[in-house]
């Protein structure tokens, strides 16, 4: 057990280390930024290991809160495409051992083509019965299809804990960094858009989690709720329903 425990004691260094290690890319914005801000990860999970029975699939909505982009966007909230909403399948999956890992995908705005995709994997470092679990997770979702920012992607690894409140409901919490990479086009250069220049994109952030799942029918229901906090004023919300197959 103590190598778990020294396992996360380095998780949280990396976290803090690699804040100051990637550096970042300030440049005026030729996109819509809301489109950033929505892509992001989430299995509405605890961090407690599944073990190896049965698939997770799960049906949910994320929902994005009002943010600083809402207002510096070149772009009308009337007129973006931007969803405040976006439904979200899942299908997570345990192991004999600690790890579990999980697959999302949603279809999001302009069109039939856009696509947001995504995946993780999580080490459980410490489980005992009547204790807070402790788990390392690292994620990575995409959106392909978007026509005015292309090659979005964020990665995020973070350390969090759960610990069952009551027989059928799991609080968990967790604080991470995520990294975030795309392309974006000049829309003001008033070209085609394949000749259009584009330019590429670096951000990373800590974010803080929280989140509740709650037993409707153990084990084979359950309904989750989870809030992501990467900023003061960006926010987003993950509600899911699954089922064990």
């Amino acid at each position: 057990m103590d190598h778990r425990l020294c396992a996360a004691k380095w998780g949280a260094i990396f976290l803090i280390a690699a804040g100051w290690a990637v550096p970042l890319t300030a440049q005026q914005a030729h996109y819509d930024e809301r489109w950033t801000e929505i892509n992001q990860y989430s299995p509405v999970e605890t961090f407690q290991s599944r073990g190896s029975l049965g698939w997770h699939l799960g049906a949910g909505v994320i929902q994005r809160a009002r943010s600083d982009a809402d207002q510096k966007s070149t772009v009308d909230s009337q007129t973006s495409t931007v969803p405040q909403r976006i439904p979200r399948f899942y299908l997570s999956k345990g192991t004999p051992w600690p790890l579990d890992f999980g697959l999302s995908l949603a279809q999001v705005g302009e069109g039939d083509m856009a696509w947001q995709y995504g995946g993780h994997v999580q080490w459980t470092l410490f489980e005992s019965f009547k204790l807070p679990t402790l788990a390392l997770r690292a994620s990575r979702i995409e959106t392909a299809g978007l026509q005015s920012v292309t090659r979005l992607r964020t990665d995020s690894v973070q350390l969090g804990s759960s610990f069952a409140v009551l027989r059928y409901i799991t609080l968990s919490a967790a604080y991470g960094l995520q990294w975030q990479s795309w392309e974006s086009y000049n829309a003001q250069a008033g070209l085609a858009l394949d000749d259009r220049p584009s330019e590429e994109v670096y951000e990373k952030a800590f974010f803080f989690s929280w989140g509740l799942k709650a037993q409707l029918f153990s084990p084979f229901v359950s309904i989750g709720y989870e809030q992501t906090q990467v900023s003061e004023k960006q926010r987003l919300d993950h509600l899911q329903l699954a089922i064990l197959l």
